[in-house]
């Protein structure tokens, strides 16, 4: 580091603190969740997989739009 870099140099501004809680609190669900288990086709698991990954989604984000969608069809 040259002296001239030196000169232009000064203390660290610090950041703002935060509390504990702050720091990791945790998101809160959009809306209430219940974990379940279910045996899916491995073919269409895959392709819902594949799906996900590439548009950049969760499978269980996926599986709820299409319950949800089911549900107005029948409704």
């Amino acid at each position: 580091m040259t002296d001239s870099n030196k000169s232009k140099l000064g203390p660290r501004k610090s950041a703002p603190t935060k509390s504990v809680q702050e720091t990791f609190r945790t998101a809160e669900p959009a809306s209430p969740t219940t974990k379940t288990s279910l045996t899916l086709n491995a073919d269409l698991y895959k392709q819902l997989k594949v799906y996900a990954v590439t548009n950049d989604l969760a499978v269980n984000k996926l599986v709820d739009e299409a319950i949800a969608d089911l549900l107005d069809k029948r409704r």
